[in-house]
């Protein structure tokens, strides 16, 4: 990470943002990478067990479904950050 690059001696160490839109076929695909990925807080699969402390708004689900689908899919923009250094 960007500390750990300072302190390995990188010098000139940059945050670079990096946003991938991502495409679902249905709302069980799209359900399917909450249960495996962390995305949401407390809702997750670990070795095969789904845990649901906090339920998923479905309305709320549903909703962000109906406003980001389009004709490739559900659209999820994950955004992540790469980082550039040199030493």
């Amino acid at each position: 990470d960007y500390e750990n690059a300072l302190h390995a001696g990188f010098h000139e160490v940059e945050l670079i943002p990096l946003h991938v839109r991502e495409y679902y076929k249905t709302l069980d695909d799209l359900l399917a990478l909450l249960y495996k990925t962390p995305i949401l807080d407390d809702f997750s699969e670990v070795d095969g067990i789904i845990s649901e402390r906090k339920e998923i708004d479905l309305d709320l689900l549903n909703e962000y479904v109906d406003s980001h689908t389009n004709e490739k899919g559900i659209v999820l923009v994950r955004r992540y950050y790469g980082i550039t250094a040199k030493k």
